[in-house]
């Protein structure tokens, strides 16, 4: 049995990681896998916590699918919704089960840890595959998003903002405004997307 974070680059993920070590338990590896979309502050939590495993000899390994999401829906004339979630399936799950079998040889099994907090105990699900075992630890140790907040202040570790890509469906109304005002390019080639779709 292998044990693997799933590395969102988030707060979630990235307080279950700091969670694990600290509780001493097992991981093997701990697998980014990059959309190639994320906001640039998404990076560099990215690659403080990446030396952050370095430093307590956990490897850290990033992977990614060989185009970049935006490209992807682009060409296939893809509106990122809510209902489609190909960003989770196509850029996220299924590249990290390539990557680990590919490395620890098809007979292995896995025991997969997942950064969902406490508060969001709905969207667990068991693996649809026989050769993983998902694992939520905040969950189970009852650790909401205000206590990953808590866990790595007190740590004093870098807090991360929430994951996701530029043009993720499921931005608020104030995360929208924020890109508006800070990044005009992120959001013109969002505007971009979202009219290249309406073409098809």
């Amino acid at each position: 049995m292998k044990y693997i974070l799933s590395f969102g680059g988030g707060l979630n993920s990235t307080a279950m990681l700091v969670y694990l070590f600290q509780n001493k338990k097992q991981i093997d590896e701990v697998v980014f896998a990059d959309t190639l979309d994320e906001f640039p502050d998404t990076y560099k939590a990215i690659d403080y916590y990446e030396n952050y495993c370095k430093e307590r000899n956990i490897i850290f390994t990033k992977i990614k699918k060989g185009i970049s999401l935006y490209d992807y829906c682009f060409e296939k004339k893809i509106i990122p919704s809510r209902q489609k979630r190909d960003c989770t399936s196509k850029f996220k799950i299924s590249p990290i089960r390539n990557y680990i079998r590919k490395k620890y040889g098809k007979q292995e099994k896995f025991l997969m840890y997942i950064g969902i907090d406490y508060g969001e105990l709905h969207r667990m699900k068991d693996s649809n595959v026989k050769y993983i075992t998902n694992e939520y630890p905040l969950v189970n140790a009852k650790i909401d998003r205000q206590s990953c907040i808590n866990l790595l202040t007190e740590m004093q570790l870098m807090i991360p903002r929430k994951s996701g890509c530029f043009y993720c469906p499921f931005t608020k109304k104030s995360g929208w405004v924020e890109i508006i005002k800070t990044n005009p390019e992120m959001t013109e080639r969002a505007i971009v997307l979202e009219e290249n779709g309406k073409k098809f």
